[in-house]
């Protein structure tokens, strides 16, 4: 390969929006390997979407097959999760409902 030009660093660091970017992509590549991520937001037709990975969900069905007649969802921290969170779990909980009747 003959007519490869050789990338000086000067022009490697001139674009350090692309460097971040590409940093981050690295980066939130690295935590889904490591299984640091349980799901992903995507931007669909329908608006955003939260794709759970295989088995994620897993730990919340568990938590709620456990529970009777109700129960206080803390946070690491021990304090009550917040709605949002809350929704979010709500979310995951509906989705694995819909996917097993199926």
């Amino acid at each position: 390969m003959k007519n490869r030009r050789r990338v000086s660093g000067k022009r490697r660091s001139s674009n350090p929006g692309l460097r971040a970017r590409l940093n981050e992509a690295e980066a939130t590549l690295a935590a889904i390997r490591s299984g640091a991520v349980d799901a992903v937001v995507v931007s669909g037709p329908g608006g955003d979407e939260t794709r759970a990975f295989e088995g994620a969900t897993h730990p919340y069905h568990v938590l709620l097959n456990a529970m009777s007649d109700g129960a206080a969802l803390l946070g690491p921290d021990g304090g009550r999760l917040s709605d949002e969170e809350l929704d979010r779990i709500a979310e995951i909980v509906d989705k694995a409902r819909a996917e097993e009747s199926k």
